[in-house]
């Protein structure tokens, strides 16, 4: 069973408040878009210790150290798909 678009966004947004009140993470911005619905949420700080200075809609983060892993998941998804590589193979090797 598909939960709806706002049965699945409580659902994650209470997930962030206790990921917040258990101290994993200072804060988040969340964005969900589903067809034309579509929302942007803030919560918490930007940094547990270092000022009080909470997230908003605009906060920029430092995606850097993901570059290789947002990529290269994308370029291994994208194989899967055409059936090009199948996770139970070995890698061939070059």
């Amino acid at each position: 069973m598909h939960k709806s678009f706002e049965e699945g966004g409580i659902q994650l947004f209470e997930s962030i408040h206790r990921a917040i009140h258990n101290k994993i993470i200072p804060g988040a911005v969340v964005a969900v878009e589903k067809g034309s619905n579509r929302t942007i949420e803030v919560f918490g700080k930007k940094h547990p210790r270092i000022n009080d200075e909470l997230m908003r809609r605009d906060t920029q983060f430092d995606i850097a150290s993901l570059t290789k892993v947002v990529a290269g998941l994308t370029v291994v998804f994208h194989l899967i798909e055409r059936g090009r590589l199948q996770l139970n193979q070995p890698f061939p090797r070059c």
